[in-house]
């Protein structure tokens, strides 16, 4: 029988077994029709599939890319600003757990830096009080052991308790001093004159000097007008005295000048250079020695000092705009303190 283009036949095995042998014939042109539309539809097919695979690949780079961008600002941001700046999370995904993990990681350290202010803050001050009572118990004893002969070793127990008692005293009042910075506690700027703030700040630290045979000069061309809180001055210029006295050598010179501009002219701004006699300062420590509880070559044998009071200075002078650092151009040991003028 016959069904259009195929033919169909029913022939039976010559040998006669009974097998029945069904032959199907049907023409290669529609076969070859079909092939051609194959051939036909497969170019434009996979350019389309590409066409679309490249968009959606573009998109979904994009996106990627965007989010990628916007962690690495994030995280740049949490090394500048510190760790206020929070991490934007977005869909929970390779990128997402990265920066779930890094918000995470920022809250944890956030309340450890809490909690550690808190400790400071609290220790300190609990210590100060009974500090400042044994202070003044042990002045007492010192005075009444006085100087009589026959008491050398009791005098040397009572100036190595007085002195230890002292450091801890100076070690409480940095700690609760770097407690109220690391809270944001804020420096009251106001106009002062930078000459009187400084003279005022040496007076006492002049008196120790002049009793270790060194001298003191405060020197300069008149006042100088400034931005700043006396209180943090005061504390910045006595902290440097006092590095110059415990670790330099020589005369120690205080020299207060407005700034210089680079056409010479005051620029408004007030300077304040110490500098004593020592060897300077070493070029692989010219920051270090700012960073908290780090002390420089120089006071590695002394036995006094925290290595908090460069940092605290920094931190009030930066606090009121300015800036303190180490002069790199002198060959003695110079700190050049900074401060925005009033103007």
């Amino acid at each position: 029988m016959t069904d259009g283009a195929a033919t169909v036949r029913q022939v039976v095995h010559p040998a006669g077994s009974g097998t029945l042998v069904l032959v199907v014939r049907k023409p290669l042109r529609e076969s070859r029709a079909a092939v051609s539309v194959v051939r036909r539809s497969v170019p434009p097919a996979g350019a389309v599939g590409l066409v679309v695979a490249i968009l959606l690949a573009a998109l979904v780079s994009r996106s990627l890319l965007r989010r990628l961008r916007l962690l690495h600002e994030d995280a740049r941001a949490l090394g500048d600003e510190g760790l206020g700046h929070g991490i934007r999370v977005g869909p929970r995904d390779e990128v997402g757990d990265v920066a779930a993990a890094l918000e995470d990681m920022r809250v944890r350290l956030v309340e450890e830096e809490r909690l550690r202010q808190a400790f400071l803050a609290t220790a300190s001050h609990e210590l100060r009080t009974p500090l400042a009572g044994l202070l003044g118990t042990l002045e007492l004893l010192r005075e009444e052991v006085g100087d009589a002969p026959g008491d050398d070793g009791l005098r040397r127990r009572a100036d190595t308790a007085l002195e230890r008692t002292r450091r801890l005293v100076d070690l409480s009042g940095e700690l609760l001093h770097l407690s109220r910075l690391d809270a944001g506690e804020p420096v009251e700027v106001a106009p002062i004159d930078l000459d009187g703030a400084v003279r005022a700040a040496s007076a006492g630290v002049g008196d120790l000097l002049a009793g270790d045979g060194r001298a003191l000069e405060v020197r300069s061309s008149g006042p100088v007008p400034v931005l700043a809180d006396p209180g943090a001055v005061a504390r910045i210029v006595e902290n440097l005295l006092e590095n110059a006295r415990r670790y330099g050598r020589g005369t120690v010179a205080v020299d207060v000048a407005p700034g210089a501009a680079p056409g010479g002219d005051g620029d408004g701004s007030g300077v304040v250079r110490v500098r004593d006699d020592g060897p300077g300062i070493a070029p692989d420590e010219r920051e270090r020695i700012f960073r908290r509880f780090e002390r420089g070559a120089a006071a590695e044998g002394a036995g006094s000092g925290f290595g908090l009071g460069l940092a605290i200075a920094r931190d009030l002078a930066r606090r009121m705009g300015g800036d303190l650092r180490v002069d790199e151009r002198a060959s003695a040991t110079t700190f050049v303190l900074t401060l925005p003028g009033d103007r």
